[in-house]
């Protein structure tokens, strides 16, 4: 499985018994909110009241999925919305399909969506989530102590967001619509570093710096 091959799906009800079965394992209830293993009728439930407010996709990688992402709580007052990611088969861990998929999702939110802001809630505890939301450009807001009640233990929660406007050109996915410095839109590869339509000079000099990945 690679980067280049992961496709964001809509998740669909025929979905939803994958999206328990992964929700079940303990290694991924452990970084979860939830303080019990949801059922198929409970996720259909909560999808169906939360309505346009909340949208799902499936993570594909060489087309078979492997997790979820999502965002929940849109606004489109206020331009914002939560998300969250898990990835659900241990072989789509630790070879960049979590960051593709949630460039594609930043990609769709800041640009079709015209969202402001994504901000999401992560367990100060959960390194690998962390280090994953930092190498997209999200931003430590603030800590919210004993938030959780997770096994008996309270936890820490982080709050991290991103502006459209912080959404580096380094997170080029594979053919993603992005912004430039100026708010302005460009296309590109994140995977060969070929870069199509820029004409910005400063741009394309923070595309040299990079080397060309993003």
């Amino acid at each position: 499985m690679t980067p280049d091959s992961v496709t964001l799906r809509a998740l669909t009800a025929d979905r939803l018994p994958t999206l328990v079965r992964w929700r079940s394992r303990p290694d991924v209830a452990a970084w979860c909110f939830s303080q019990s293993t949801p059922t198929v009728e409970s996720f259909a439930r909560r999808i169906e009241a939360a309505g346009h407010t909340r949208r799902d996709w499936l993570i594909e990688a060489n087309g078979l999925p492997v997790g979820a992402v999502n965002l929940d709580a849109i606004d489109t007052g206020h331009r914002r919305a939560e998300t969250g990611i898990l990835i659900g088969e241990a072989e789509g861990r630790r070879k960049g399909i979590a960051t593709e998929a949630m460039r594609q999702l930043l990609a769709l939110a800041f640009g079709p969506l015209e969202l402001a802001r994504v901000y999401l809630h992560v367990f100060t505890e959960n390194a690998p989530a962390l280090a994953l939301y930092h190498r997209l450009g999200f931003r430590h807001e603030g800590t919210l102590k004993a938030h959780a009640l997770k096994d008996g233990r309270w936890l820490d929660v982080h709050v991290m967001g991103l502006l459209k406007a912080e959404w580096p050109l380094r997170c080029f996915g594979p053919s993603l619509w992005m912004m430039g410095h100026d708010g302005t839109p460009h296309y590109g590869n994140g995977v060969t570093g070929a870069i199509r339509d820029v004409t910005c000079p400063k741009c394309k000099a923070i595309i040299a710096d990079e080397g060309g990945i993003y």
